[in-house]
């Protein structure tokens, strides 16, 4: 297969960004640069994986080499959560009577985050802005020491999240979904 400069660059970085997901805890091997040069930091990182691996240490990445890069890449990748963005920018702001699935995860944010601080209100996840939207989102704000305006901007959806990522999920018995 023949590949365009630009896509050499991008698979080089993949393979970079691979390699320091792969070796992050390892204080040995230098955190590379990703910038799609296969040049001598790349390929001395890509020999010390080869040799931890008993594969050809030559320094070039087949597919053999390849297989295996991503395979261990994939086994040190099931232990991290990805970050979930969905606020839509830093102007917009959710308010009473707004209706979208926005407006649900905040819910459900909302919800849990009810479970544990016992003076929010049980919020319902409708999808819709409404009072015990409101309500729910002027205690957090207390919490968190912001203005109580009951309105959700970027600032106030981050301490929600926040909030949110710090419960203990597994045993907060969140409600069963209504069918």
């Amino acid at each position: 297969m023949v590949y365009t400069e630009d896509e050499k660059k991008n698979v080089v970085m993949e393979l970079q960004e691979y390699l320091n997901k792969i070796f992050k805890s390892d204080a040995d091997i230098p955190q590379l640069n990703v910038d799609g040069v296969y040049g001598p930091e790349t390929r001395e990182v890509v020999i010390k994986f080869c040799e931890k691996h008993e594969l050809p240490t030559n320094g070039e990445v087949d597919k053999k080499i390849w297989d295996k890069i991503i395979e261990i890449y994939n086994e040190e990748s099931t232990d991290i959560i990805k970050k979930l963005s969905a606020f839509p920018s830093t102007i917009y702001t959710m308010m009473p009577g707004d209706n979208n699935i926005l407006v649900s995860l905040l819910q459900v944010m909302l919800q849990a985050l009810g479970l544990k601080y016992r003076n929010c209100p049980m919020v319902n996840v409708t999808g819709i802005y409404d009072d015990l939207t409101v309500a729910g989102v002027e205690n957090i704000q207390n919490i968190v020491q912001t203005d109580p305006t009951g309105t959700v901007n970027l600032i106030t959806w981050n301490h929600i999240a926040t909030l949110f990522n710090e419960l203990d999920l597994e045993n907060l018995h969140l409600p069963q979904s209504q069918s």
